[in-house]
């Protein structure tokens, strides 16, 4: 029995957007920070194609950074804004949806 999972890839170096865990988002992480596919970090799984690409699309625009709206008693919200240039290394040509395929070993596997 298997899943199928998508995750963003990299295509000159093959690698992958790996899952954040620094209290910061994904468009936060650099194209150097990719990683490969069997590395100590796992990448970012995404459940559908279409959640995949509008990851990819925001990452492509560059680091989004959230402004406070400051009130009366302080911090009221959050307004995320996206970067106003897209940064030169974030090329979509170079970047691509991959499928990832997740089986369950057999009866008897390793786990």
């Amino acid at each position: 029995m298997f899943i199928q999972l998508f995750a963003i890839r990299h295509i000159p170096t093959g690698k992958f957007m790996p899952l954040t865990a620094r209290n910061r988002g994904y468009t936060q992480v650099e194209a150097g920070d990719f990683i490969e596919l069997y590395a100590a970090v796992v990448p970012r799984l995404f459940k559908s194609r279409a959640g995949a690409r509008w990851a990819l699309n925001a990452w492509l625009k560059g680091a989004w950074i959230q402004e406070a709206t400051m009130g009366e008693y302080g911090i009221e919200g959050y307004d995320p804004c996206p970067p106003k240039t897209p940064p030169a290394d974030r090329r979509p040509e170079d970047m691509e949806v991959a499928v990832m395929r997740l089986e369950t070993a057999e009866e008897g596997g390793t786990r």
